[in-house]
């Protein structure tokens, strides 16, 4: 069955995404999962929606995907099995569902997610409004997770010859796949690869459920006021990791990987560096990969090269 993809935006122009978050339609819908279900039409997956009347919204991947993850089923689960028991398994689970009521989110009359009522939106909007002082650049966007970029706010050398700039990254999630986190972002002159950072590493993320929307804006505040400060320790672990070695780190990449990528590109990627090198080298070469991908394989990819320089 089809599902629909929404609107991707990678790298572009901020005030075009601004543009876009502000003229789309969105809505939500508070209702109980036993009055909710899935149905096939023509071939196309929609969401069947019965309140004061039926309604009918085609269904975007994200959708899909959000469901499939409560019920931790893999994500290929529609392959295995016919389209018809698909369904019925899916709104089986549905009218098992133990919350009183969930909301559902729709974007341009598309069903775009699912959440419980712990969870807490923060609009991109929203994010943005706090954020707008420090200059954003550009946005990359997905029915996943939005990263703000900010303007290079400092620029050097950390390895002879090897000329960086420093911003943020701020990344936001209105349908629940990816945390809040405010970062240090690396772009290296040379090669065009990118890494982010945690300003605090002890408190680098902090996930929608069960948190008040203040809480989550003052997050953003607080990570803003002392995002300067921590960039000196940065530059001091980049710097050092041209001197250490990676050879210890396989196994650990090795089980990060397991959640970002697929066996297959999983193991290539092991396979192809050389675990003799420096720390700086892996690095690199995590960064360098991370362009062939999507925006929140990226992400995740450039997060965990921050994360290898900052341990």
């Amino acid at each position: 069955m089809n599902t629909i993809e929404g609107k991707i935006f990678k790298l572009n122009p901020a005030e075009e995404v601004l543009d876009f978050f502000k003229s789309r339609q969105r809505r939500k819908i508070e209702i109980s999962p036993k009055k909710i279900g899935l149905i096939n039409l023509k071939g196309n997956l929609f969401l069947r929606v019965s309140s004061n009347k039926i309604e009918e919204y085609p269904v975007r991947t994200s959708f899909l995907r959000k469901l499939l993850k409560w019920n931790k089923l893999p994500e290929d689960f529609s392959s295995k099995i016919s389209d018809e028991l698909f369904i019925k398994v899916l709104n089986e689970t549905l009218q098992n569902f133990k919350a009183w009521n969930v909301d559902i989110h729709l974007e341009n009359n598309e069903a775009k997610t699912i959440t419980s009522k712990l969870y807490s939106e923060v609009t991109n909007l929203e994010i943005y409004d706090v954020i707008k002082d420090l200059e954003i650049t550009k946005i990359s966007h997905n029915d996943y997770m939005t990263r703000f970029y900010t303007k290079k706010k400092f620029e050097a050398a950390p390895i002879v010859n090897d000329q960086c700039g420093f911003g943020f990254d701020i990344v936001n999630s209105e349908t629940g796949f990816a945390a809040l986190a405010f970062n240090h972002f690396i772009l290296r002159y040379v090669c065009t690869n990118g890494a982010t950072a945690p300003i605090n590493m002890y408190n680098w993320k902090q996930d929608h459920y069960a948190k008040d929307k203040n809480y989550l804006i003052d997050y953003i505040k607080n990570q803003i006021e002392r995002a300067d400060s921590s960039r000196n320790n940065l530059f001091y672990k980049i710097k050092k990791s041209n001197d250490e070695k990676s050879f210890h780190l396989k196994q650990h990449i090795t089980y990060k990987l397991n959640g970002i990528l697929e066996w297959d590109k999983r193991v290539a990627f092991i396979n192809s560096f050389n675990w003799n090198g420096s720390k700086y080298n892996l690095f690199n070469y995590i960064t360098d990969n991370a362009k062939s991908f999507d925006i929140t394989k990226r992400y995740q990819l450039e997060r965990l090269a921050g994360e290898i320089i900052l341990n």
